[in-house]
């Protein structure tokens, strides 16, 4: 009687682990994002750099992109909130019925736009 209860206790301990390493993993794009350069008209700075040319300081240049699908950003005051997928290393991000995609790649987010394009880092 000893011998079937520990043997269902083992089974039952590795059904739960089972379990548990079936569940979803989050996108690596999830967390907490700062840009950290800038490229305009062919030239890529640092955005420190970028911001002390423009007379700026402590200007938020930040995304955050939650688990639940949603996402903020507050670049130099201008701030969108959204929501994103991820699918085969680009990040889309959706605000206002426009989308953005960023691809995700070597750790970093590199959005490109008209402007010029912004890479993010952890």
């Amino acid at each position: 009687m000893k011998k079937r209860i520990v043997m269902l206790m083992l089974v039952l301990a590795m059904t739960v682990m089972t379990l548990a390493g079936c569940g979803k993993k989050s996108a690596p794009v999830v967390g907490d994002w700062k840009m950290t350069t800038i490229e305009v008209s062919g030239m890529t700075l640092d955005v420190d750099q970028f911001l002390a040319m423009a007379g700026q300081d402590n200007v938020n240049m930040t995304l955050t992109i939650s688990a639940d699908g949603k996402f903020s950003m507050d670049v130099a005051g201008e701030k969108a909130e959204g929501t994103w997928k991820y699918k085969d290393s680009v990040c889309t991000l959706t605000a206002d019925g426009e989308d953005v995609d960023a691809e995700y790649k070597d750790g970093k987010l590199v959005m490109t736009m008209d402007e010029g394009t912004m890479t993010f880092e952890k």
